[in-house]
């Protein structure tokens, strides 16, 4: 219902999923079937579209008219909570937010956002980047997944987080 359909491409399998907005294709994203180590698990079309349109799910989401949309950072993310009937929107990674894509949201109507990002280095950046340009817009909240049994907890004084808990294991 997203517009999702298998793709080979340099001999492997994807996923090629539409980035739809107001009705068109803005680009579109290969994601791998299964992660694999030291590979990318995206690959963007290409041109700038990704910052000024990169809002995976946004037309699937907008027909429903939600006051409460959650964004997140990867297609699979969004995915799986719209799966469970949370309607989420991929932002497409966290070095991509722009003016643009707060109107896209404010056009939305939508009256509060939830952000839901990797509790990652960029993940933490991001957060607080889309949190100060969508404040003035609608209502934001962020759901942090940095509990106590996080592994971020442990790591959250280091200066690369994700990374020395990586290498701690």
């Amino acid at each position: 219902s997203v517009g999702a359909r298998k793709c080979r491409q340099y001999g492997e399998s994807f996923v090629y999923l539409p980035v739809l907005v107001q009705g068109q294709e803005r680009g579109h994203v290969k994601a791998r079937l299964r992660k694999v180590e030291g590979k990318t698990s995206y690959i963007n079309s290409k041109s700038g579209w990704s910052a000024n349109y990169g809002l995976f799910l946004y037309d699937y989401v907008a027909k429903n008219n939600p006051q409460t949309i959650v964004l997140v950072e990867g297609p699979r993310d969004g995915l799986r909570l719209n799966y469970l009937g949370i309607p989420a929107i991929s932002i497409l990674g966290t070095q991509s937010w722009s003016d643009r894509k707060s109107r896209m949201i404010e056009l939305l109507g939508v009256s509060n956002v939830i952000l839901c990002m990797d509790g990652d280095d960029a993940g933490l950046q991001a957060t607080a980047m889309i949190k100060e340009k969508l404040s003035p817009l609608v209502k934001v909240s962020v759901f942090s997944l940095t509990g106590r049994d996080s592994p971020y907890w442990q790591f959250r004084h280091e200066d690369h987080p994700t990374k020395d808990a990586k290498a701690a294991g």
